[in-house]
């Protein structure tokens, strides 16, 4: 398979400009001197979870690689073939520091921000999965939105918005411990990327097979 000038622009643009904002984002939040990697062990670690949400996590993170691999002929075809990685092995390097920077921090945010906030507010745990949930897809409709296509923008809103939701399970499940959302996070990144962003902006999700 052969990237056009421009799906290569929009996947490096993607995975380049995600992890250097959610980096920053990150950074800033944890001022990044002495003390802040025992800073963030902490936080993923407080509360340190719970075994069922920790098996959760695991049973999410196989269930949606597998659903992914169905969805994306680029997935079948290179995410379990390092054989195959030859044309793509810059983008497969880049996208192991992006799997650990966006795994962090979207499940900082979405989950433990996001939901803590709805509860604060008063509003119960199906609302706070329906809120987290729905602010992923749309935050992740931008993957279509690269493609330049809609109906693409949509299915993956769809894919990205049932995948907040478990993680959002994973997160009360754990009696609010952001750790295995982030782990299942970081899993899911680190098999499925930079697969996911080249399925976007060749607009292959959803389609049996690659083009030529």
């Amino acid at each position: 398979m052969r990237l056009t000038a421009r799906e290569i622009r929009i996947a490096w643009g993607f995975l380049a400009g995600v992890t250097v904002s959610e980096f920053i984002a990150i950074a800033w939040a944890f001022q990044f001197k002495g003390g802040w990697v025992e800073a963030l062990l902490k936080y993923l670690s407080t509360p340190p979870g719970t075994l069922w949400a920790w098996l959760m996590a695991a049973a999410v993170t196989g269930a949606y690689v597998a659903y992914s691999a169905t969805r994306s002929p680029v997935i079948r075809e290179y995410a379990f073939r390092p054989t195959a990685w030859a044309p793509f092995w810059a983008l497969r390097l880049f996208a192991i520091p992006m799997a650990f920077v966006t795994g962090f921090f979207e499940e900082a945010f979405f989950r433990k921000s996001v939901m803590d906030m709805a509860a604060l507010h008063g509003y119960g745990d199906l609302t706070q999965i329906l809120i987290s949930a729905l602010v992923f897809g749309l935050a992740h409709a931008i993957w279509g939105v690269f493609g330049g296509k809609l109906q693409a923008a949509l299915a993956v809103m769809l894919a990205t918005t049932t995948l907040g939701a478990l993680l959002a399970l994973v997160y009360l499940a754990g009696n609010r411990s952001v750790g295995p959302c982030v782990a299942a996070h970081i899993g899911l990144n680190l098999f499925l990327e930079p697969w996911l962003v080249i399925s976007s902006a060749t607009l292959s999700w959803g389609k049996r097979s690659l083009r030529a």
